[in-house]
């Protein structure tokens, strides 16, 4: 009896369970580059369950240290983006600060001018206006792209396992 309870407990948590991924910053210079993205799994969409590290020198997982082998990364192809089509990501809240700096000034204005105006116009409708907090800054005169901040998307757990079994 406990463990039928147990199990349909188990298939209605992985029923309402979200996959967010939380882009926290990039930095790329011409020299430099950095980034970390947090992959979490929320049970009942609240409760984290489990949560990976991502970074330039790896995955983090419960705090050890995986390595990724490149080998296996695959081209970016056309089904890669009908994949994502189909997953239909959640917007969830963008807070970011973007400093974008191009060897030109006027590709750095033109560049700055842009992203401002369309970058509102393509989240506009999927996301509410109090979870939209953006600041796009000029850096002169040099090769820079700087974000810093909050990115988050979530999915659906259960279309994940739909388009895994769908593959």
């Amino acid at each position: 009896m406990w463990l039928v309870f147990l199990l349909a407990l188990i298939l209605i948590g992985i029923i309402f369970s979200r996959v967010e991924v939380d882009l926290r910053e990039i930095y790329i210079t011409d020299k430099d580059y950095n980034f970390k993205i947090i992959i979490s799994l929320k049970l009942f969409g609240k409760i984290k369950v489990l949560f990976l590290k991502l970074d330039r020198f790896g995955l983090k997982l419960f705090g050890k240290k995986l390595n990724i082998n490149t080998n296996k990364i695959k081209k970016i192809d056309k089904d890669t983006f009908k994949l994502l089509k189909d997953l239909k990501l959640d917007l969830e809240k963008v807070n970011f600060n973007l400093k974008i700096g191009l060897i030109d000034l006027t590709l750095t204005n033109l560049a700055i001018v842009l992203f401002s105006s369309l970058f509102p116009n393509l989240v506009r409708n999927r996301l509410k206006s109090e979870n939209l907090r953006y600041e796009v800054l000029p850096e002169y005169n040099k090769f820079y792209i700087n974000f810093k901040g909050n990115f988050s998307v979530t999915v659906k757990l259960l279309r994940l396992l739909k388009i895994n079994f769908r593959i």
